[in-house]
C-alpha cells in the first residue's frame, strides 16, 4: 500500500492542458523521471499487487496498471483516487 496526495494515474491534468502545461502542474506529469523510477522500481523487483492509494480529483477514479520491465514477467498495480468527503463540484 503506497499512500500519496498526488494520484499517479489516471493523468487527468495533462490530458486536459496544452503542451508544457506539466510545468505549472504539482502532479507526477511535473516529474516524469521520478514516476518512471518509482513504477521501474515495481517492475524490476516483481513486486505484484502494489496499491496506490490517493486524493486530489474532487472525484473517484480506479485503474489497473501493467508494469513489465525488460525480460520480466509483468505485474500489476492498482491506482484507487477517493473523492473528496465535501465535493460541491458537478
Amino acid at each position: 500500500l503506497v499512500m500519496m496526495g498526488t494520484p499517479i494515474a489516471p493523468r487527468y491534468a495533462a490530458a486536459h492542458a496544452g503542451p508544457g502545461s506539466e510545468l505549472a502542474s504539482d502532479g507526477w506529469e511535473r516529474f516524469p523521471a521520478s514516476l518512471a523510477t518509482l513504477l521501474g522500481c515495481i517492475a524490476d523487483h516483481g513486486i505484484d499487487n502494489v496499491l496506490f492509494l490517493s486524493g486530489d480529483y474532487h472525484r473517484h477514479a480506479e485503474l489497473t496498471l501493467n508494469l513489465q520491465a525488460p525480460g520480466q514477467a509483468p505485474v500489476q498495480a492498482r491506482s484507487l483516487v477517493t473523492s473528496g468527503l465535501y465535493c460541491p463540484y458537478p
